[in-house]
């Protein structure tokens, strides 16, 4: 049995809590609308995709990808 096991109950509700705040603030200011605005050249950016880490980077260039255009197979008309 855990003394006080109200109150440790009640920090892992709120650590789970803070967790999913961190988890949707990250998830906010990395959206493209509000990052790319900070993307200038010269900048020293932490470079992350998620487990890997690459660590510091000078932005030399910027530009905007564009999403990939659909192409719809055509297929033979059997008769």
């Amino acid at each position: 049995m855990v003394s006080d096991e109200d109150l440790v109950a009640q920090y892992y509700e709120y650590r789970q809590q803070l967790d999913q705040m961190s988890a949707d603030f990250r998830e906010v200011i990395h959206h493209p609308s509000y990052s790319l605005p900070f993307l200038q050249i010269g900048r020293l950016v932490k470079v992350k995709h998620e487990d890997l880490d690459f660590g510091w980077g000078v932005v030399i260039n910027c530009q905007k990808r564009q999403p990939p255009k659909v192409r719809l197979i055509s297929r033979p008309c059997s008769a």
